[in-house]
């Protein structure tokens, strides 16, 4: 008698990564406390520890970057891949996300997230971080729905020494109709306008009109002290997103969500659920984040002037200026501002999450004792 395969069960992660032993054992860490059965990671140019620390990793699957040409039954966008994976690595992450989808689903797992290292699945603000809630989560996505949209929260860094990059704990709030008004008139802006720094401009001039004193923070050029274009996130304020494998060929990945031929994205928008986005660490961070870009098409000018400013200032800039624009502009440092802009909505204190990586460490052997995933605290 013919047995039945089990039904598809639980997530898995897939990264495509560079150089990013200082973030990807904690990362690994955290999705595994959340019951992460396998994790798919892409090396693309990694020259680091994590090439040879990662194959010791069971429930890890590691491979370079996928080429287009390497693809077994490709999918029909695959000539867009082929034309532009040289110069972009977003390109090369879309194709390595749609195969580690396709071999996830052939592997029996229900769901696949694509985010980055410096990025931790939340599964609720208010709950515990543990299997149960992942498993909930997942399990109130309606049948009609392919994938699950995670709000980005963006760490609001205090400038303070940290032991690991994850040890922190403050991140700004999602504040959803202001951010969909913001999002309107910059569109309207950009239409008007074809300017990246006048929709900037006007962006900026939004929330500071709605948030007043209460506006984050300030960015000015580090040597001549002029206020440079800034904005309530400094990243990305959209979403990343968990797909359900079972209907990964309906699908092409856009990096922060997937969608159809139609443009459809049947997605499903948990209240509470998160990913947290450790974007700007540290100085030490904040440089070799861009830096390492440097010469790609994403460290190229971008329709997005505050990145691209942001972008300038660490990679061509003298250090003691990227740490004065790092302390100074990208920092809130005073404890009493972080208390009004919590008390006002603006920020989240988690401090949980910085307690689970605290823990972490303090159960890790030393640096000279030689564990390889000690990279995740090589940063102060």
């Amino acid at each position: 008698m013919l047995q039945r395969s089990s039904p598809p069960r639980g997530f898995a992660i897939t990264y495509t990564i560079k150089d990013e032993a200082a973030l990807l054992p904690g990362a690994l860490a955290w999705h595994r406390a959340l019951g992460c059965r396998k994790f798919y990671i892409f090396l693309d140019g990694t020259s680091d520890a994590m090439r040879d620390w990662l194959p010791t990793q069971p429930d890890v699957v590691v491979r370079d970057s996928i080429r287009a040409d390497d693809v077994i039954d490709p999918p029909a966008w695959i000539d867009w891949v082929r034309e532009n994976e040289r110069e972009w690595m977003d390109v090369r992450k879309n194709i390595n996300s749609w195969v580690a989808a396709r071999t996830a689903a052939a592997d029996g797992i229900a769901w696949l997230a694509a985010i980055d290292p410096d990025e931790l699945i939340l599964p609720h603000l208010f709950r515990d971080d543990d299997p149960a809630q992942m498993e909930k989560l997942l399990a109130e996505v309606p049948a009609s729905c392919d994938q699950v949209f995670l709000p980005n929260c963006d760490l609001l860094p205090t400038g303070q020494p940290v032991a690991g990059p994850f040890e922190q704990r403050y991140f700004l709030s999602r504040l959803p109709r202001l951010h969909m008004a913001n999002r309107i008139l910059r569109k309207i802006a950009w239409v008007l306008t074809r300017s990246p720094v006048v929709q900037a401009r006007v962006e900026e001039g939004f929330y500071r009109l709605m948030l007043g004193d209460a506006m984050p923070r300030t960015l000015r050029d580090p040597a001549t002290g002029e206020q440079l274009p800034g904005a309530y996130f400094l990243s990305y304020d959209s979403q990343k997103a968990i797909l359900r494998t079972a209907r990964y060929a309906r699908y092409r990945p856009r990096i922060h969500y997937w969608e159809d031929a139609r443009g459809r994205r049947n997605a499903h928008k948990p209240a509470w659920a998160r990913v947290l986005h450790f974007d700007l660490i540290d100085v030490d961070h904040f440089m070799h984040k861009f830096r390492q870009r440097r010469g790609t098409r994403e460290g190229a000018q971008s329709r997005f002037a505050v990145r691209h400013v942001i972008a300038d200032i660490a990679m061509n800039r003298p250090e003691p200026e990227v740490r004065k624009f790092f302390l100074e502009s990208l920092c809130v440092g005073d404890p009493a501002r972080r208390a009004m802009l919590a008390r006002r909505g603006l920020v989240r204190d988690l401090p949980r999450v910085e307690a689970f990586f605290a823990q972490l460490r303090a159960s890790e052997p030393r640096p000279d004792q030689g564990t390889p995933g000690e990279a995740v605290n090589s940063r102060s």
